[in-house]
């Protein structure tokens, strides 16, 4: 946008299975799938490096919503995101690097600690996309009978990441030292434990990696819900949103920026990523040729487990042509489909 003043930034979005926004994608000729070989996933890192991308993140499935994925290859993630971080943080140099980890399952100081040594062998590179799971598979996958309402989640989120930037913040400065002539590896006075108590965490001790590069993760969060949006605008820095339309876009930009301000904070504060899922071609007709063939592939089954991944509706009871929006209300688990049909 030369001439502007303003800049485009382009953020990479990966999952470590067949595919995410295309159910078909993974059966194109061209396509590698080579998901289980960590020195590919290390040079598509160094890929969107080389193309100047600001950066990547990695999303995660907990576990497959739908059996029909495993057999067709549709929306799953079949390896844990945090490792492969780590080795696409010794491949690169310059581009940042994100990570999503739920706040629903996971103790608090296990994904401070994680995200703190991520940021720290990553020379400061790194995003936590913070998710809260919506799906009962994930919460019976890691133990639970079901997942929470979603205002039980986002409560238990907001007091997750207080929780974590209060261990991220515990050293005050303090810095390993190290000094032999002395003898003094680290200046313990200045580490305080950190004592919380709240609904759904708590925790009471000292915070053991020393501070990171950034002094926290980059905040990334894509909650699409009232919810979300308003858990987005008091802590994102980065806010990834699927819209349907210009107006869709627009009305998101205006609202989350209307949140921050109530919050407290500075608009200019959080930049907004827009999904776009380009093809590319010659021509458009060229563009719409390849649009078409991908198209072709998909399976009956992994589209209709993908909706029912989605909205908890098995629309093989349903006659196909019925509208999406007589769907139940309290059926939609994520929450962008919630403003589709609005």
């Amino acid at each position: 946008m030369e001439g502007t003043g303003r800049t485009i930034r382009f953020v990479a979005f990966l999952l470590t299975g067949p595919t995410y926004h295309h159910t078909a994608m993974w059966q194109h000729p061209e396509t590698e799938n080579r998901y289980l070989d960590p020195t590919w996933w290390q040079s598509v890192a160094r890929t969107l490096e080389r193309g100047r991308f600001d950066g990547l993140f990695m999303a995660d499935l907990l576990t497959f919503r739908d059996p029909d994925y495993v057999a067709n290859g549709g929306q799953m993630a079949l390896l844990d995101p945090i490792p492969l971080i780590a080795q696409m943080a010794q491949a690169t140099s310059t581009i940042g690097l994100g990570v999503t980890v739920s706040t629903m399952f996971q103790p608090p100081y296990s994904i401070a600690r994680a995200m703190a040594t991520l940021d720290i062998i990553s020379n400061g590179r790194i995003a936590w996309n913070i998710v809260t799971s919506t799906t009962d598979s994930d919460a019976r996958v890691m133990g639970s009978e079901s997942i929470p309402p979603r205002e039980i989640r986002y409560q238990r989120a907001h007091e997750v990441v207080s929780l974590c930037m209060e261990f991220w913040q515990s050293w005050n400065g303090a810095q390993v030292v190290a000094d032999k002539a002395t003898g003094t590896f680290t200046d313990t006075k200045r580490i305080q434990p950190v004592s919380f108590d709240g609904r759904f965490v708590s925790s009471h001790g000292y915070f053991s990696v020393p501070p990171m590069p950034q002094g926290h993760p980059v905040l990334m969060q894509a909650g699409g819900s009232g919810p979300g949006r308003d858990f987005a605008a008091r802590w994102a820095e980065i806010i990834f949103t699927l819209q349907n339309s210009l107006a869709d876009m627009q009305e998101h930009y205006r609202d989350i920026k209307d949140r921050m301000v109530a919050h407290g904070r500075d608009p200019r504060d959080c930049a907004i990523l827009t999904s776009v899922d380009p093809i590319v071609g010659e021509t458009r007709s060229i563009a719409e040729e390849k649009q078409a063939y991908i198209n072709s592939l998909i399976k009956f089954e992994t589209a209709v487990g993908h909706v029912k991944a989605h909205t908890g509706v098995d629309v093989r009871d349903l006659p196909l042509d019925q509208p999406i929006d007589s769907f139940p209300p309290d059926a939609i688990s994520i929450g962008s489909l919630e403003v589709i049909l609005k």
